[in-house]
């Protein structure tokens, strides 16, 4: 088994638990209103062993940042919009260009106006069939770079939120012939890299920064999500600053642990249970092609 040092605190917590003089205000009293209470545990002054440590987390987020690649890792509890607009405060200042696919989510169009960044739309292939967004051609995002050569990143959601894949790799070889950062919204991938039937995620693909979700397609909690950074092309400094004075002081512990918990799974058993979802999908697949009627994507 994977090591797991913010889950293990966390269930070790649980299990010796004493009476709290700290937040949270209903002191994981089941008896004031229901036994969830209990499971309510915050990072500080409760997983963590001191009010100011960061050792737990920081173990936790090595061991995942180890697992996907990539040089730096921060755990979020509110969701991969958190990351979006971290993002955007990182790599560029107000005035700069940014190369943006048109399928951004809001919270990375918010982070563009937070940031004072001016964006470069670039529209994805439409698939002609389906009218849904497929992938983004690297030719266009090289179009855009030579009309636009003064562009600080260019910034992507892959895959997109109908499942469409760009080739990453290529997009990022262009972005890097012009010395630039690419940027990755993997919200909906955190699956990607893990088995040999799947894409590979961003940052394998060659992506500087990678923001992806823990609850949508692996098991953490809901709002669980992180960042993850490879590469030279990314101010720390910067990342490091936006993330923490966007995130909340007060985090829960649970939300934590559930990724620490969730990472330790993939890297466990990720191969085997993304084979058995992939098998049952496509089982899925066949099935509702035989419905008279129905087409499926």
């Amino acid at each position: 088994m994977s090591e797991t040092p913010l889950y293990d605190a966390y269930r070790r917590f649980l299990a010796n638990a004493g009476t709290p003089f700290t937040v949270p205000g209903h002191k994981r009293n089941p008896a004031l209103t229901d036994p969830l209470l209990a499971l309510d545990v915050p990072q500080y002054g409760g997983v963590e062993d001191r009010r100011v440590s960061t050792r737990r987390l920081a173990g936790a987020e090595r061991l995942a940042g180890e697992l996907w690649g990539a040089k730096w890792c921060g755990f979020s509890v509110q969701g991969s919009s958190h990351g979006n607009e971290a993002i955007a405060l990182t790599v560029g200042r107000p005035g700069d260009k940014v190369i943006v696919a048109r399928t951004l989510h809001k919270s990375l169009f918010f982070g563009l106006v937070l940031a004072g960044l001016v964006p470069v739309w670039v529209r994805p292939d439409i698939d002609a069939q389906t009218g849904l967004t497929a992938g983004m051609p690297a030719g266009r995002i090289r179009q855009a770079l030579r009309e636009h050569p003064d562009a600080r990143a260019v910034m992507l959601v892959e895959p997109s939120y109908v499942g469409g894949v760009s080739d990453v790799a290529a997009i990022a070889a262009v972005a890097h012939e012009h010395g630039i950062p690419l940027t990755v919204d993997a919200a909906w991938g955190a699956h990607l890299g893990f088995h040999p039937e799947l894409p590979p995620h961003a940052i394998q693909a060659g992506a500087d920064i990678l923001v992806t979700s823990v609850h949508k397609h692996i098991t953490g909690f809901t709002q669980s999500s992180m960042v993850l950074v490879q590469g030279e092309l990314i101010n720390l400094e910067r990342l490091e600053a936006a993330f923490e004075g966007l995130h909340t002081t007060s985090p829960s512990g649970a939300i934590f642990a559930s990724i620490d918990r969730a990472r330790g799974l993939l890297q466990d058993r990720g191969e085997e249970l993304l084979g058995n979802a992939i098998r049952i999908a496509a089982d899925a697949r066949a099935r509702l092609r035989a419905v008279p009627g129905l087409g499926v994507v």
